[in-house]
């Protein structure tokens, strides 16, 4: 399980329990494929970036035969694949400006700072510390951290959350 509860999980979930429940009497085999898309974030967007991103989308819809037609080759992907157990979700402890140091798609290791949050009335800096290797693949879009608040996620390599 990947937790968060992602709405392709939810799909698949029925499947699962059914499966869990009856498969030594009865074979069942999978329901759905089902799959999130992620279509960046709000200011990611543009009218190059979403025909391209919309040509992904058929491009591989008719790669896996959904669609009819010749499907280009899939490029290579750029990471490994990694389970969403895998990724590190970096926190804000305290309040204030979001400072990055990283870009997305850097690599990062253990040790390494992504950002800092700047308390504009102590003019405190308070380093956001990866906990473990990987790629960063998302940065919230606001300048201003709220304590506790998600910052930015890391794409590990192995599986290092417990999720229910």
């Amino acid at each position: 399980m990947s937790g968060g509860e992602p709405f392709d999980k939810a799909c698949a979930s029925a499947w699962r329990y059914l499966r869990g429940a009856f498969e030594e009497r009865y074979p069942i085999p999978p329901g759905v494929t089902p799959v999130t898309l992620e279509l960046r974030g709000v200011r990611d967007v543009s009218h190059e970036t979403a025909s391209r991103d919309a040509q992904a989308i058929l491009d591989y819809l008719t790669h896996i035969g959904m669609i009819a037609g010749e499907a280009p080759e899939l490029p290579p992907l750029r990471q490994p694949a990694t389970p969403l157990a895998a990724c590190e979700y970096v926190c804000a402890p305290v309040s204030g400006v979001i400072l990055h140091r990283r870009q997305i798609g850097e690599t990062v290791c253990a040790g390494d700072t992504i950002a800092d949050v700047l308390d504009p009335l102590g003019d405190r800096l308070t380093p956001l510390v990866a906990q473990g290797d990987g790629v960063l693949y998302a940065r919230h879009w606001t300048r201003f951290a709220t304590a506790g608040m998600l910052v930015a996620r890391i794409a590990g390599r192995d599986a290092a959350r417990r999720v229910p």
